[in-house]
């Protein structure tokens, strides 16, 4: 079953603001790569099809003008990456490349370190 990872700040604590995030992300990982216009597009597509499904209107109003940036991090393993959106004052859902790699945990478990939250796994169908 396919999956991913819901990052979530530890001991109740508010999300971090999103170039906060994107700061420790730079400095803690060696590969990374940002693209706000793939994020964007994709919150568009998502809004097109969140209204087509009458959503209410407090899941429609992030869409509306989204402040989202795409990221792609890793260290030295060039076949191991993170995915994931940040969202200024949202909690993160990550996916990991390839799935159950040992590297991923790795970045995971550093992922979580610079940002203090904390992972858990989800699975969906």
């Amino acid at each position: 079953m396919p999956f991913y990872y819901d990052f979530t700040p530890k001991d109740g604590e508010p999300a971090l603001p999103r170039d906060e995030i994107l700061a420790r992300v730079v400095v803690a990982f060696p590969c990374s790569r940002f693209d706000r216009g793939a994020a964007v597009a994709e919150a568009a597509d998502r809004l097109k099809h969140l209204t087509a499904l009458n959503a209410p209107e407090e899941i429609l109003a992030c869409y509306r003008e989204p402040n989202v940036v795409r990221c792609w991090v890793g260290d030295t393993d060039p076949e191991a990456c993170l995915e994931f959106d940040v969202w200024e004052g949202k909690e993160m859902t990550v996916y990991a490349e390839p799935e159950d790699s040992p590297a991923c945990e790795g970045l995971l478990q550093k992922l979580a370190s610079v940002l203090n939250y904390h992972y858990v796994r989800e699975e969906y169908d």
